[in-house]
């Protein structure tokens, strides 16, 4: 899986396929001690879809959080290379009890 956003880092996708959302680091562009991220990376490549959009990883999340069903809004994948700047987390939205 790892390596099937190696490409995605380039913009170097399939071209029947779509881009991602956000690509925020760019190899030979961007700083290499900077954090990368891609949104939806699952609409450039197959095997990410694939795993990102199977209906057991959505069962599986609605059943450890106690919903009925769930649906994937995005899909965020961050690099963050050892000695970068730190992350700072948020909570947008919703928050499910006890989570």
């Amino acid at each position: 899986m790892a390596a099937a956003f190696q490409p995605l880092r380039r913009l170097d996708h399939p071209v029947d396929a779509s881009r991602p959302d956000e690509v925020n680091w760019l190899t030979g562009r961007d700083d290499p001690t900077l954090t990368r991220q891609i949104c939806n990376g699952w609409k450039a490549d197959r095997l990410i879809a694939s795993t990102v959009l199977d209906a057991r990883l959505g069962e599986a999340v609605a059943t450890l959080a106690g919903w009925p069903d769930a649906r994937i809004i995005k899909d965020n994948v961050l690099w963050k290379p050892a000695g970068a700047f730190p992350i700072l987390w948020r909570c947008d939205g919703y928050r499910t009890p006890g989570i």
